[in-house]
């Protein structure tokens, strides 16, 4: 037995000693734990944002502000309290649009801004016509989106939890705001700005300390901080870019890159981050000025409002609603007036019934054709005739002239009444249709004769309620129409009070006519300048106006081959062109104008182009690309006239050895060319600073001897640009089918606004063939 216990002891030992072994040699000695110094929380230095709020002084502006959160904004009206605080500071209403179950056209309807913030839902096609319409009428549009704001994850029918993936991997937003900024030639990148070398607190918290130092958004501003960022490319003012540390992931190699941009007439403003506009973070920096900035820019109220934008056209507080005819008023208007003022009410206005305006008040007249006592020297400016046929026993003419919209005339002479109008109600029954012969009267106006008037004796108790009336309405210049179903509407400013007039050929029409307004209902309607009818036929079609009497610039509208604006935007290397600056000027004159972009229509064919009169083909600061050429060939341009410019015009295909040098600014070589008129020789004009490095092309003077006897030198370089006092703007004629030509080589956007609508009124009309200006008056 103990032999067999020490057997079992030895083999323990031995298959215990590797183990001791290994132990003994890696455990040698004790072990004795090092010192730690305690952290002393007081040296700790933690790299926390800056916090500057400003005290905020606001510029007092006027009207609605209309915050749209209804395309599935990916941010709460809460989030947006700093900007809706600044705003409403300024004397502005702030109006949220919230869902989809409103109408954005109406809520349009006196606004002066329009602000977007993270949309996740595209606009459709008809919300873009009314935002780009509410632009061009004037008002100010505000886009944000960052990438932090994706489309939020949604679950399904089956299941409303949504997946793992949907959570992780969300949905860009960009196209959404895209499908608005694209509209104004704006494009957000899908990406992220970072700055590994300086940030606040987080790489992907950039400082921007290129600042545009001479827009009121950006001006004395030193820095601001975008904590989530899209890069922007935009047509317009970069109004905050990087420097070349600020990196996108997606554009790679590419610096200075763009976090806002301004554009379309500075009317535009684009944000590519949406996080610096909310608490906490519009304080860090010069975030809460540039806030400050933002909101008095939305403040602006620029619009100029027509009648679609009925009641909000009205400027003073209280409506005067006055009956055309003072000596009755009809119960059925009486009670309307309530319903008029729930539409009142919603632009935070009151309309009254009177017999006359009281002073400081804007007036809305309503009445029939056959009661305009009150209103005729509205309509002798307006230029319009209504002749008023009576059944039976009398018929009245009343009439006006009109000041054209394109000239300047006199209004002296006033229309008179060479029978008094027998006392009748305002609003009347539509009675049935007689077949009794009619008897006229006449008024004296402009250029014709009077005519005799029936006799004193007739019996006037014969016009009653229920006789039919008949007639047309004339508009001078302009041509006929019937009375029958047409309602007439007439705004008028000159008095510095806000006139409205309605005018139906009934009663009942007169009511039709209210509701039209209240509804914003005028499709029936045509529109020139402050008239409009509204018919159930004639109307829709230009006023149904006889074709024979029909003015040549209507014609030529109807056409549409007057002008052919050519945006040559199509090259690689450049940002924009002179176009929407034609755009503007030719906006004032009585010719059609056909708007081509290559970037955005593509290349024209031959008979995109064929047979307008004047073609304006501008590359504005884009390189000249050879390969287009072949769309300008005279075939295509037969018999027309032509500018081309920009920096580097394509009338001539450039050559290896064409000079091309840096353009500061232009001298005046001949100002008794209709091109110089208004200004003067030796006249030095300062170009605007150009948005890239495209260098503009030197046009080399031609020798003495060799110098074409039909060409003008209109301008020169100036003084302060390489190769001063070689060509700019070369003007000539050709004889054979006397077409003109202007070769410009200068972007047409950097001249000063003064001088830039000068030269284009002056190009046009030469270019036309015409002496005088055709630029629209005001009406006196």
């Amino acid at each position: 037995m103990k032999n067999n216990l020490l057997k079992l002891l030895a083999v323990l030992i031995l298959f215990l000693v590797p183990f001791g072994g290994r132990w003994l040699w890696f455990h040698q000695g004790s072990y004795s734990a090092p010192k730690i110094t305690e952290l002393d929380g007081s040296k700790v230095k933690a790299n926390l944002l800056e916090y500057r709020p400003i005290v905020d002084k606001p510029t007092i502006g006027k009207g609605r502000v209309v915050m749209d959160l209804a395309h599935a904004s990916n941010i709460a009206i809460n989030d947006l309290a700093p900007l809706r605080d600044r705003i409403e500071a300024r004397g502005v209403t702030v109006v949220i649009l919230s869902s989809d179950d409103e109408d954005l056209r109406w809520k349009l309807l006196g606004a002066t801004a329009l602000v977007a913030i993270a949309p996740t839902k595209a606009y459709t096609p008809e919300e873009l016509a009314t935002i780009t319409a509410f632009v061009k009428d004037g008002g100010r549009l505000l886009m944000a989106a960052d990438p932090t704001r994706p489309v939020p994850p949604k679950g399904s029918e089956d299941n409303p939890f949504p997946d793992l993936y949907t959570v992780f991997f969300p949905t860009s937003a960009v196209p959404a705001i895209n499908s608005l900024a694209n509209a104004f030639e704006i494009v957000y990148f899908d990406d992220y700005l970072y700055n590994l070398e300086e940030n606040e607190s987080n790489y992907r918290n950039v400082k921007f300390k290129t600042l545009n130092k001479e827009n009121a958004l950006t001006k004395g501003l030193d820095e601001v901080v975008f904590f989530a960022t899209h890069s922007l490319r935009g047509n317009g003012l970069n109004l905050i870019q990087g420097d070349k540390n600020v990196h996108s992931p997606i554009r790679t190699g590419e610096t200075n890159l763009t976090a806002a941009v301004l554009t379309t007439d500075e009317q535009v403003l684009a944000l590519g981050d949406v996080t610096f506009l909310t608490p906490p973070y519009h304080t860090v920096s010069g975030n809460d000025a540039f806030l400050s900035r933002i909101a008095d820019w939305l403040a602006v109220d620029e619009r100029q409002r027509e009648l679609e934008d009925f009641p909000y056209l009205f400027t003073a507080k209280t409506v005067d609603l006055i009956q055309t005819n003072p000596d009755f008023i009809d119960p059925r208007l009486v009670a309307h007036v309530g319903t008029l003022q729930k539409t009142f009410d919603a632009a935070d206005l009151t309309i009254t019934l009177r017999s006359t305006p009281e002073p400081n008040h804007d007036v809305l007249y309503v009445g029939t054709f056959d009661q305009i006592e009150l209103i005729k020297d509205y309509l002798n400016k307006a230029g319009i005739t209504i002749t008023v046929e009576m059944t039976e026993t009398e018929s009245l003419t009343k009439t006006g002239k009109i000041t054209k919209t394109n000239e300047v005339t006199s209004t002296d002479k006033k229309a008179t009444i060479s029978k008094a109008t027998p006392e009748k109600t305002l609003i009347k029954p539509t009675p049935a249709a007689t077949t009794t012969t009619t008897a006229t009267t006449t008024t004296t106006t402009k250029n014709k004769k009077p005519t005799p008037t029936p006799s004193k004796e007739k019996d006037e108790s014969s016009m009653t309620a229920s006789e039919e009336e008949t007639g047309t309405i004339e508009i001078k210049d302009v041509g006929k129409l019937s009375l029958t179903g047409t309602s007439l509407f007439l705004v008028d400013r000159s008095k510095g009070a806000v006139v409205v007039i309605a005018l139906a050929e009934n009663g009942e029409g007169v009511i039709n006519a209210l509701d039209m307004l209240s509804e914003g209902d005028l499709s029936s309607c045509a529109n020139r300048g402050d008239l409009t009818i509204c018919s159930t036929g004639e109307a829709k079609d230009g006023f149904g106006l006889d074709p024979a009497k029909e003015t040549a610039a209507d014609k030529s509208k109807e056409e549409g081959k007057d002008i052919f604006l050519l945006s040559d935007d199509g090259g690689s290397e450049g940002n924009r062109t002179g176009a929407a600056e034609w755009e503007d000027i030719l906006s004032a004159t009585t010719y059609s104008v056909k708007v081509w972009s290559i970037q955005e229509d593509g290349v024209p064919t031959e008979d995109d182009m064929v047979g307008y009169k004047v073609y304006i083909i501008d590359s504005g600061d884009y390189a000249a690309d050879p390969d287009e050429l072949p769309i300008f060939s005279p075939s295509s341009m037969d018999g027309g006239s032509s500018i081309f410019i920009g920096a580097q015009p394509m009338a001539f295909p450039p050559s290896a050895d064409t000079l091309l040098e840096p353009l500061m600014d232009l001298k005046v070589t001949d100002a008794a060319h209709p091109l110089g008129n208004g200004f003067e020789n030796d006249q030095v004009i300062a170009l605007l600073p150009q948005e890239n490095d495209v260098p503009s092309m030197v046009i080399p003077k031609p020798d003495e001897d060799n110098q074409d006897e039909s060409l003008s030198i209109v301008f020169s370089r100036g003084p302060e640009s390489p190769e001063a006092d070689t060509f700019v703007v070369i003007a000539g004629e050709n004889n054979k089918d006397k077409s003109r030509l202007i070769l410009a080589a200068f972007p047409f956007y950097r001249l000063p606004d003064d001088e830039r609508n000068t030269f284009g009124l002056n190009a046009i009309n030469w270019l036309m063939g015409e002496e005088q200006s055709t630029t629209e008056e005001p009406t006196q």
